[in-house]
């Protein structure tokens, strides 16, 4: 479930983790879920104990992989709830041999009531996966490697329903397809006192940074500009398109643009939750960042924070710095 993904422990400092760790929220407690060259190691942020190791030396799959190194390459991690006791772990991994180039997308299933591993897949899908991302708690996205064995791998992402992320050793089918440059987020506007936006689950963006809104079917109920949203954004015509960027999570959507010679020029946040616009602190913001992802405070839900980092993406970013809504 997207909304077990979390950002803030008093135990766990992110600015200095980010690119090795995720925390995931189960129950009251926080999980950490950190990687190394060894292995992945699920640990009790609040407890302060250790829930299970997982070594790979142990898994006999990736030992194919790594020519005698014992070390791998660790891409697009991913850690969420996938059920209230079952942890889902996903990553890519490729050995650190110069001899081998092959990489493979796995999971680890965690019952964290039971502090056990009670599955793991190595995923060997025609071309290869990148990243597996949940939507919410009913779908998921495969973005898979662009490979000449799968052409549509090029133009196309699939996604899937959500009890495919427990059988993703057996063949299942796509509910949904988006372009390979639009991008898919779950949404609550309950908030909304307009009915047809109360009925929306789903939010697609586009590299034209309109938006669609879409019910739980995938139905289109509307689509919406970014002036359409923040009548009080100007366009600056000097911007190229690339360089408007729309970032999305914890229900709140931010959109900004970024020059070369001043860095980010605005930023502008909507938040669905309490269907209103928050104000970005201006003034936290250095020429060098090009990224800016929205957090919700865990000690307080109508308070906005944001991480600023180097890049653009809309995966979590490296940070280096928080700021809070003004």
């Amino acid at each position: 479930m997207t909304d077990s993904i979390v950002h803030e422990h008093p135990n766990f400092k992110f600015t200095n983790n980010i690119n090795s760790a995720r925390l995931v929220k189960w129950k009251d407690q926080v999980i950490l879920v950190e990687w190394d060259d060894w292995g992945i190691q699920v640990k009790n942020l609040d407890t302060q104990k250790s829930i299970c190791d997982l070594s790979h030396s142990k898994n006999t799959n990736l030992q194919k992989l790594n020519n005698g190194t014992n070390q791998f390459v660790i891409h697009e991690k991913n850690a969420f709830m996938y059920s209230n006791s079952l942890l889902w772990i996903g990553c890519n991994i490729g050995s650190k041999s110069p001899y081998s180039i092959q990489r493979n997308y796995n999971v680890w299933l965690i019952d964290l009531d039971q502090s056990t591993c009670v599955k793991t897949w190595f995923l060997d899908w025609v071309g290869g996966i990148e990243t597996i991302t949940p939507v919410g708690s009913k779908y998921f996205i495969v973005e898979q490697r662009v490979s000449s064995e799968l052409p549509e791998s090029r133009y196309i992402n699939k996604v899937y329903v959500w009890s495919g992320l427990v059988e993703l050793d057996k063949p299942i089918e796509p509910v949904y397809q988006i372009d390979k440059t639009n991008r898919l987020f779950a949404i609550n506007w309950s908030s909304s006192s307009i009915k047809k936006l109360g009925s929306c689950e789903l939010v697609q963006t586009n590299p034209e940074k309109s938006m669609d809104f879409l019910d739980k079917d995938f139905n289109k109920i509307l689509t919406l500009s970014i002036c359409d949203l923040f009548p009080d954004y100007k366009p600056d015509s000097q911007v190229h398109q690339a360089n408007r960027i729309i970032n999305f999570n914890a229900n709140c959507l931010v959109f900004y643009e970024w020059k070369q010679s001043d860095g980010i020029r605005d930023v502008y946040c909507w938040d669905f939750t309490n269907n209103s616009q928050v104000k970005f602190p201006h003034n936290k913001i250095n020429p060098i960042n090009k990224g800016v992802y929205p957090i919700r405070a865990s000690n307080n839900a109508s308070k906005i924070m944001f991480f600023i980092n180097e890049t653009e993406t809309w995966k979590l970013p490296f940070v280096y710095q928080i700021a809070e809504s003004e």
